[in-house]
């Protein structure tokens, strides 16, 4: 008796379970969970060291063996895979499938790193652990403002940035395109020479008048108050106003006017 003959011969039986399958087929289809963008987890890092002009073989053993050493001690720990060629190690490290909170791995790894790094021979550079090479941005904003510096920009990005953190699953923002705020002075060798004034008494006087550090508390007994000292450089005019003294006198001269 084949296949056929059964469905025939129990065709009654047949019809109830095609219909229990496809019932249970809907069901699944409309109440089972979906999600647009799935979490991935990535149970891998990468340990990256760096000792420029230092030979393979002795960044294998100097660096690569130190560092396997302190990273098999961690229990969570499935597979390392480790290169090293001339001034570089990387380490690749894998953890097992059944762990999911891995903060906490990756923390522990870090710690281990910073042990290991101590061993390491001096000049050789931080450990670099990623743990994050598997995150994809999935939106890219661009911000353009007319009318507004560099810096302005920048504040707004993050005034944006601090607002889309509070959107939910947002994991990590970062900001691209920022240049550091620079000032060059320029001051014409011409006249300093004519003052008497050195570059070098110039970045002194500015460092003098540029105070940044705390002053100090003073405790009078009955109250206590912390003393901030002024002078502190809040923008371009204010450091154009300061005043460099001109040597063996007791005149001043206004910065902008160098």
């Amino acid at each position: 008796m084949n296949i056929t003959q059964v469905a025939f011969t129990y065709r009654k039986s047949v019809f109830l379970i095609i219909a229990v399958l496809l019932i249970n087929g809907l069901f699944a289809y409309f109440t089972l969970p979906a999600q647009e963008d799935p979490t991935i987890t990535i149970r891998e890092a990468i340990v990256s060291t760096s000792f420029p002009g230092m030979a393979p073989d002795r960044i294998e053993q100097l660096i690569t063996k130190k560092l396997e050493e302190e990273i098999r001690k961690i229990p969570q720990v499935k597979e390392i895979k480790s290169s090293s060629a001339t001034g570089i190690s990387i380490i690749h490290v894998k953890i097992y499938d059944r762990y999911f909170n891995l903060d906490d791995i990756w923390q522990n790894l870090r710690n281990k790193v910073t042990a290991a790094h101590s061993k390491m021979p001096s000049g050789t550079h931080t450990p670099f652990v990623n743990d994050e090479f598997g995150d994809v941005s999935v939106v890219t904003l661009a911000l353009t403002a007319d009318g507004f510096d560099l810096g302005e920009m920048y504040d707004i990005a993050q005034h944006i940035r601090d607002t889309l953190y509070g959107v939910e699953g947002t994991k990590k923002i970062e900001i691209l395109g920022r240049q550091e705020e620079r000032i060059f002075l320029e001051a014409s060798n011409a006249k300093l020479a004519q003052l008497g004034i050195s570059p070098q008494s110039l970045i002194n006087e500015l460092q003098k008048q540029n105070i940044v550090r705390s002053g100090g508390q003073v405790n009078t007994g009955a109250i206590s108050f912390i003393v901030e000292p002024s002078g502190n450089f809040n923008n371009l005019a204010e450091i154009g106003n300061t005043y460099i003294s001109i040597p063996d006198t007791e005149d001043f001269i206004a910065l902008k006017d160098v």
